[in-house]
């Protein structure tokens, strides 16, 4: 259903370019051809898919973890300017997508052997939680991770081109959320309801406050 939206404003973009970002997309050339119909569809997917999902997911989790840990939430709530050093950290704690790699030769890994052309699926908070580069790595410690530290967007050639934009959306939100409701947590009696897949979420979590 994505794809045939999209494929439609694609046609539309084509005929009538605009200054939006679709019709930029378009104007992307392969060497000195143009972008083909399935390649724009690919483009636009992927950044419909990667500005909507990853950091929905995210924010899912930031507040359920500010929900049932008070002192951090006072914390930021009462120095705002800490938030982009917590944001890293947090995502060093909770880094959602799962990455998919082929393998190129054959290998022998913990005894199981995998073979070239084999796909592998990877989810980056195993990074976040490896006991051998974080000391209580289940504990969230602002300050103690930088923005190249963790592995929530992915690393070399392979980085997530909207990391800058998903740190700003992260950022509005948890300043205009802290400073409208600095004091909030899961309704007694509930809990959230987490999913895992190609991005994890959070599916429902019923926070309270006083108003």
């Amino acid at each position: 259903e994505v794809c045939g939206y999209l494929g439609k404003v694609i046609q539309q973009r084509r005929e009538q370019p605009g200054d939006d970002l679709i019709s930029r997309i378009l104007q992307i050339k392969v060497g000195d051809r143009p972008l083909t119909h399935l390649e724009a569809l690919s483009e636009c997917s992927l950044v419909l898919f990667g500005g909507l999902d990853t950091v929905a997911g995210t924010m899912g989790f930031f507040a359920r973890y500010l929900a049932t840990h008070p002192e951090h939430r006072r914390e930021l709530a009462t120095h705002p300017e800490r938030i982009p050093q917590a944001i890293e950290e947090l995502l060093r704690r909770h880094s959602i997508p799962t990455i998919s790699r082929v393998v190129t030769r054959d290998v022998e890994l913990d005894g199981v052997t995998l073979k070239a052309g084999d796909y592998v699926q990877l989810t980056t908070c195993f990074h976040g939680l490896d006991e051998r580069r974080w000391e209580n790595p289940l504990e969230v410690q602002f300050g103690r991770c930088g923005p190249t530290d963790h592995m929530a967007f992915g690393k070399g050639v392979h980085r997530c081109p909207g990391a800058n934009l998903a740190r700003g959306e992260l950022r509005v939100f948890l300043e205009e959320w802290l400073k409208r409701i600095p004091d909030f947590e899961i309704k007694p009696g509930e809990e959230a309801v987490t999913a895992t897949g190609a991005v994890a979420g959070v599916l429902s979590l019923p926070l309270v406050w006083d108003v």
